[in-house]
């Protein structure tokens, strides 16, 4: 049982190191179209009809690849102030509390944006801006995001990884 909870921690990384370096890649090509853009609309041309609904998909794409990742290695943003004054028996608690609500919420957010995007892939709805793009293309990265992110609220939750930072900042920092 060990050795198959291993396979999937080492998968589930793989998975999770995979959307970042998506979400590296669209966040590098979003500069381009955007770079791409001014340039026409500097030269005299019209802007491009599809520059805007791509900019737009992938900003959403890039914070939902990148999410997963962040919530492993901390990188989001949280409130650490009362887990820092607390002792260690009263903290531990309310980190799994918290760990617990996370993992609720990511589950019923990747549930809820799943149906959202099967019913537009089965409606076969289309998003019209100045260019016709599917609908569930919109939603689609929102129940990976979610999920990705459950999984690894459910890590700590099950595991002895704290998300908070129990060292004091050193002097003249602003923490981790």
């Amino acid at each position: 049982m060990q050795n198959i909870l291993t396979q999937l921690g080492k998968l589930q990384l793989a998975a999770v190191r995979a959307l970042a370096f998506l979400s590296c890649s669209l966040l590098a090509a979003l500069f381009c179209i955007i770079i791409y853009d001014v340039a026409v609309r500097t030269s005299g041309f019209g802007s491009p009809a599809w520059t805007a609904a791509t900019a737009s998909y992938s900003l959403l794409y890039i914070a939902m690849s990148a999410a997963p990742y962040l919530v492993r290695h901390s990188g989001h943003v949280f409130v650490e102030v009362l887990t820092s004054k607390l002792p260690l028996r009263v903290a531990a608690p309310l980190e799994k509390t918290v760990y617990a609500a996370c993992l609720a919420l990511c589950v019923i957010f990747a549930w809820l944006a799943a149906v959202i995007t099967f019913d537009n892939w089965q409606r076969g709805d289309e998003d019209l801006r100045a260019i016709a793009i599917p609908l569930w293309l919109q939603s689609a990265p929102l129940p990976v995001g979610f999920g990705m992110m459950a999984i690894e609220f459910l890590r700590y939750l099950l595991g002895r990884a704290s998300m908070y930072n129990r060292a004091p900042a050193p002097s003249g920092s602003s923490g981790p």
